[in-house]
């Protein structure tokens, strides 16, 4: 069910870089829904429905039974120079979109977790235990930086501020009103689009 992310069509291979890398199989699922939404006399996700159901299973063998969010090993998706692992941002909001297209369940379990998970400076704490303790480590010696969190794992949680994963999380309406605010005026602040249309992280 994984989808590669890259295929030469001249020599007939499919490069999966290696086992694990998540996101092509994310996008790809993305873009046949908008491909299907703009030609839906062309049938495309009826035609390919069997590929779907393999790539959403092989998805759902990387979720967590409880927190309902994606995890993955490091070097695992585009940004694969930046060693993100555990939970991270831009994969789950991917996730997210991915759960609401397809219909899939538990979908507002995940849009819980990772708020939680993402930006655990908020007053109310999970009520997962190890929701809280996950909080717990993500929170250590850092203040709230006005941006979800790029990863979280036991070890480690991203501070480089993923402007791309916040971005997404805006659009795919993983972040409230206020939460959406605040990263708008981080992102400004920080003068993302300056000199180019958009740095990656800031």
């Amino acid at each position: 069910g994984q989808i590669p992310k890259f295929v030469d069509l001249r020599a007939q291979e499919a490069d999966f870089w290696y086992l694990g890398c998540i996101d092509a199989t994310l996008w790809w699922l993305i873009a046949l829904d908008f491909l299907d939404c703009r030609d839906p006399a062309a049938g495309l996700r009826q035609r390919l429905a069997p590929g779907i159901a393999k790539a959403i299973q092989w998805l759902g063998a990387q979720e967590h039974q409880r927190f309902f969010l994606l995890q993955q090993n490091e070097a695992s998706d585009w940004a694969d120079i930046m060693p993100r692992s555990g939970f991270v941002l831009y994969t789950n909001a991917l996730w997210y979109r991915v759960k609401l297209l397809f219909e899939l369940p538990n979908l507002e379990q995940t849009h819980y977790h990772f708020n939680h998970l993402f930006h655990p400076f908020k007053r109310d704490l999970p009520v997962y235990r190890r929701g809280r303790l996950l909080g717990h480590y993500a929170r250590r010696g850092q203040r709230d930086p006005g941006l979800y969190l790029s990863f979280v794992n036991l070890s480690f949680a991203g501070d480089e501020g993923d402007v791309f994963g916040n971005v997404l999380a805006v659009l795919y309406g993983l972040a409230d009103e206020a939460m959406t605010k605040g990263i708008i005026n981080t992102l400004t602040a920080a003068r993302v689009c300056d000199p180019y249309p958009i740095r990656v992280v800031t």
